[in-house]
């Protein structure tokens, strides 16, 4: 018998699945999650990535899920409300954001 060290998890996870509410989860799961990684890999350039290190990964992760956020978000709102918030959502990512990288991440410059 082979016992690997997350062993507990595995028996936590099985247990969860066999209950109602643990199979209603799986299938929210299923088309929530992994609708937004299929998404993130097919559009926004997350099925590689672009740079090595681990900082790298990690700065095109979070800004990958920025902007799916930012994407849920409008869908949301009305197509004016859209409009005026774009010039101030230009102005952010310019100034921030590149500011950010260009100070911490030497090649993103």
């Amino acid at each position: 018998m082979i016992t690997r060290f997350d062993n507990d998890y595995f028996e936590k996870a099985n247990f969860w699945c066999k209950l109602q509410i643990g199979k209603k989860l799986y299938i929210l799961r299923k088309t929530v999650i992994e609708g937004l990684f299929g998404d993130a890999k097919a559009h926004h350039g997350l099925s590689r990535a672009k740079l090595r290190g681990l900082n790298n990964v990690e700065v095109q992760l979070l800004l990958t899920a920025m902007v799916l956020n930012l994407k849920k978000l409008f869908n949301k709102l009305n197509v004016e409300t859209v409009k005026k918030a774009e010039n101030l959502l230009q102005k952010f990512f310019f100034t921030v954001f590149k500011g950010f990288l260009l100070k911490h991440h030497a090649c993103w410059a």
